[in-house]
């Protein structure tokens, strides 16, 4: 891997972030170096301490940084010049120190940078080569040295050329590679069949690989899109053109390849090599939980080990046990898990040494990484509708040191098949310890500091109810290359998300819930930890329409490797406090370290205690446009009851703002529903109840259909949007496009609903809420002047369900070019979560 690496942009802004000068070492070749002058004062006085160093400074031998720097380690900086004066090369001393201590070989390497600026390059050549020194540590070297980076390394791309599109079930990523940070683009999306573009939000700058990259979200599953990439570069104005399909909603099954765990399980712990199951991409292979409890051992590592194993759905298992893990794969990928219970996993604590639990009185470790479900090297996963609760351990709190323990997902996504790395789907799960038996994180990381560490890329976390930790709720840490975090409910940690460090962005956190903070001790820090920028860099987090509401801070910087710095663009959030202290607790946003990109816009911040918003800025305000709240808002976000921004006060973002598709901004809306008339179409309507009607909605439940005429036929080119939201089993959930009071059932579109009569062009998505926007005469030829809402329950059972719909606009003279994604049809912005979790 080259080192000519992304950090020329990251060293940069390091530097103008601490407010110094450049260090320029670029001095003439015939100035002597800094470590040549140490060498000299060193062989007279064997050592050099902190008198020496001062004389030196006094004397005009050494500047003030240099002091400053060089008194950090005096016995790193003898070390060094002992090791130089011995070998006469400065890349044979990084040899024989890495030899002797690896880690402390990195640790002397900034030093050498800081010495011999002009042997720089040179020494990033030879490194280059060595299998002693990692892409990190030159890296971290040169920003502790504050090189100046046209000395440092060439202001080039990565080398990596070309895009990279991969497609999740519900979002896909897109990354063009060999981009600079000042090429401004827009990302048009639209479904493949369709002729009504959507706006999505611009890839960001990624510097760690010279590109553009970023995430198209609220897809629907197995459906081919189109997407366009505009960008302005050299002048000219530039498209691109790509396609791609989201996974579906479930795996192929082969039926070959069904198997039951009753006729495969006899007892302890279940260790899956041990059988000839496998699928291909093709056809995958299924296991059914039937009943039966697998109960794992306490001497076997899982309770149930899948192995390597790939092309496997687990159905409805059930575990327990296992002695550090309910669930275990090891270098698997594509692997689906659904609706499975796990708990009682994990050792089993014999006593607490200052608050920390071991196994044994022998035990010179403590447990921790147990978990019940634990992914090491894997990727390309799935685990969805999931129980993952009660360890056997619980986790200490800080008051005891950093906590231990357990956690309900555990995972290193680096395969060793990179086409396999990352790719989690983690959604409509219940992870939860209790207030007494706590998880360390419910969501954890491995290899926190490493670009490849946890979800490492494509990932999305969504739809999960996560409780009770005594440190994070959820690790993002690491490599987070379009990972996606978004509608969970996430209550009771001493955090909410990490993000310390992203090494590798962007990464996306939006309408999340994140509420009633605190640990075991009711202790707690921030909602959002971000930090570690320049110790662990460089990655940016986008934070969008998320709802918080704690005790300590919002959104805030934390320690990593001493460093606090974090790279952010935060909009449309609101964020509650319930206590300050000053300059401690209380804030909204709190950025100690005041990175000169980070962008606070729109955000509601409202601190109960003073009655106003509170944040916590080091580059003032240039950055940072709050939104206003009107005084009833105000009441209302202090009561706990706002969930909605004003969109006559902001703009919409594009794509998160709005799941649906675009909708023409040069047509005039026209509602249906203010001046209707229901009446009973055909012979359908046979056990009506309509619930409630107003201007703005209708719900209905029995066996309902009801017909509006329309004033006039609607026109080629006119658009339809309608929300939808369902309450309750229903067999069908429909509308009619017809031209007559006769049933033709091509005209019904069936969206949602145990049976599948009619026309399903439109039924995309099992959701039961769910915005449609769409364009008639791309599906029915013919006139339609009456429209139908259909609720068809036959079955006396399910006679309480109900169906609203709500919104229902006619746009008749819509230009399908000109459009935008964010013309909401609402006047506000939702914040938080869009639809409950499994919470119980």
């Amino acid at each position: 891997m080259s080192f000519n690496l992304r950090a020329v942009f990251i060293i940069a802004f390091c530097i103008a972030v601490q407010s110094c000068a450049i260090v320029n070492k670029n001095k003439s070749e015939t100035s002597k170096q800094l470590g040549e002058t140490l060498l000299h004062v060193h062989k007279q006085h064997s050592n050099l301490g902190r008198e020496e160093l001062e004389h030196m400074f006094k004397n005009g031998e050494i500047s003030k940084q240099d002091l400053a720097f060089l008194q950090r380690d005096i016995a790193l900086l003898n070390e060094s010049l002992n090791t130089i004066s011995t070998n006469k090369d400065l890349y044979l001393s990084l040899e024989v120190i890495s030899a002797n201590d690896h880690t402390h070989s990195k640790d002397i390497l900034p030093l050498i940078f800081w010495m011999y600026p002009n042997e720089v390059n040179r020494l990033i050549e030879e490194l280059e080569s060595s299998e002693a020194f990692l892409h990190e540590d030159v890296e971290r070297a040169a920003l502790i040295a504050r090189l100046d980076p046209s000395v440092a390394f060439e202001p080039t791309a990565s080398g990596i050329s070309g895009e990279k599109i991969v497609p999740l079930i519900n979002s896909a990523s897109i990354t063009l590679y060999g981009f600079n940070e000042e090429i401004q683009n827009e990302v048009w999306f639209k479904e493949s069949t369709d002729n009504v573009w959507q706006q999505g939000y611009p890839l960001q700058w990624e510097p760690v690989d010279g590109a553009l990259s970023g995430s198209i979200v609220y897809l629907l599953p197995d459906t081919k899109y189109d997407v366009k990439v505009s960008y302005t570069y050299d002048g000219q104005n530039t498209e691109r053109s790509y396609s791609f399909v989201t996974r579906p909603d479930s795996p192929p099954i082969d039926p070959d390849k069904i198997y039951y765990l009753s006729d495969l399980y006899s007892g302890g712990s279940f260790d899956l090599s041990a059988f000839d199951i496998s699928g291909s991409e093709k056809g995958w292979a299924k296991i059914i939980g039937d009943g039966v409890v697998i109960d794992g051992d306490e001497l076997t590592e899982a309770a149930f080990d899948i192995g390597d194993a790939s092309y496997l759905l687990l159905e409805n298992i059930v575990v327990k046990g296992g002695r550090n893990y309910g669930i275990h794969g090891d270098g698997a990928h594509h692997i689906w898990i659904d609706g499975c219970d796990v708990e009682q996993f994990g050792r089993k604590p014999y006593e607490r040494r200052k608050g920390i639990a071991y196994e044994s009185a022998e035990a010179t470790t403590a447990i921790n990484y147990d978990s019940g479900i634990f992914f090491r090297y894997s990727g390309v996963i799935t685990i969805e509708n999931c129980h993952v609760h009660n360890p056997n351990v619980a986790a200490n709190h800080w008051g005891d040191g950093h906590p231990k323990g357990a956690s309900a997902l555990l995972l290193s996504a680096k395969h060793r098949n990179p086409e396999y790395q990352g790719q989690y789907i983690v959604r409509f799960n219940k992870f939860t310890g209790s207030h007494d038996n706590r998880f360390n994180d419910v969501i954890e990381s491995r290899a926190n500091v490493r670009r490849w560490g946890g979800f490492f890329r494509d990932s999305a976390i969504h739809d999960n109810f996560l409780a009770y930790a005594n440190d994070d709720i959820m690790e993002l840490d690491g490599g987070q290359s379009n990972v996606l975090v978004y509608n969970n409910y996430m209550t009771q940690a001493y955090c909410g998300i990490s993000v310390a460090p992203n090494m590798q962005g962007p990464s996306y956190i939006f309408n999340n819930d994140i509420v009633d903070l605190g640990d075991q001790r009711d202790a707690q820090w921030a909602a959002i930890k971000m930090g570690g920028l320049f110790a662990a860099p460089s990655g940016k987090t986008l934070v969008f329409q998320n709802y918080i509401d704690v005790g300590a801070h919002g959104i805030a910087g934390a320690y990593l490797r001493g460093d606090k710095s974090f790279w952010t663009e935060t909009r449309l959030n609101i964020i509650r406090l319930s206590s300050f202290r000053n300059q401690k607790r209380g804030y909204g946003l709190r950025d100690d370290e005041g990175y000169f990109l980070n962008h606070f816009k729109d955000d509601l911040i409202y601190n109960e205690v003073t009655k106003q918003a509170e944040v916590w800025l080091n580059q003032g305000n240039n950055q940072l446009d709050l939104y206003a709240p009107s005084e009833s808002e105000l009441e209302l976000v202090s009561n706990k009851l706002l969930k909605q921004l004003d969109l006559k006060k902001v703009v919409p973002l594009p794509n998160f703002s709005s799941e649906t598709k675009a909708s023409p901004n040069t047509a005039q809306a026209i509602p249906v529903l203010s001046d209707a008339i229901l009446e009973g179409f055909d012979t359908q309507d046979s056990a009506p109840k309509v619930l409630s009607k107003n201007d703005d909605q209708v719900t209905l439940s029995g066996n309902t259909w009801k017909s509006i005429l329309l004033a006039q036929p609607l026109t080629n080119n006119a658009v339809i949007s309608l929300d939808v939201d369902i309450d309750g089993t229903i067999e069908i959930v429909g509308l009619g496009l017809e031209n007559d009071n006769r049933l033709s059932p091509e005209r019904v579109f069936n969206l949602y609903g145990t049976q599948r009569f009619g026309n399903t062009a439109l039924r995309k998505a099992e959701k039961t809420q769910r915005r449609l926007l769409f364009k008639p005469s791309d599906y029915v030829d013919g006139d339609i002047n009456r429209l139908v809402l259909i609720v068809d329950n036959d079955s006396p059972e399910l006679q309480t369900a109900s169906v609203t719909f709500s919104n229902l606009e006619i746009f008749s003279d819509a230009n399908e070019q000109s459009v935008s994604s964010t013309q909401a049809i609402s006047d506000h912005i939702a914040v938080g979560m869009r639809r409950p979790t499994n919470e119980d």
